[in-house]
């Protein structure tokens, strides 16, 4: 008697709230998913990503340019069985730091958290 594991089923480990992104500051942030079948593929669904920034692959990326204030978009991951599932998401944007969300400060002063986020 063989005991298959079933699979596990395609989520996506970002959700929400992304790291907030400072005008004038190189952003990248890469998005997780785990379970389905491998080969997944990102794309947006509804909303707008802020003016500059764009995804590729499994990453938002680019430099933020003006207006500032909260980008709201939708985003969905499908996996090489083509299960699909989607989420929504909000990045800030913003001049300074002092202008930043106290959640994006805290996570600015520790980087190893997930979604990998990373600026120059």
């Amino acid at each position: 008697m063989v005991l298959e594991t079933p699979p596990v089923p395609l989520a996506i480990a970002t959700k929400g709230f992304l790291l907030s992104a400072r005008l004038g500051d190189h952003y990248t942030y890469t998005l997780e998913a785990s379970g389905g079948t491998p080969g997944y593929t990102w794309a947006q669904t509804v909303g707008e990503l802020p003016p500059g920034l764009s995804l590729s692959g499994h990453t938002i990326s680019g430099w933020p340019a003006a207006p500032v204030g909260d980008y709201h978009f939708g985003l969905s991951v499908t996996d090489g069985a083509a299960a699909t599932q989607t989420a929504g998401y909000t990045i800030h944007v913003a001049t300074d730091i002092t202008s930043l969300p106290v959640s994006s400060v805290r996570r600015l002063s520790n980087r190893r958290r997930p979604g990998r986020w990373t600026s120059w």
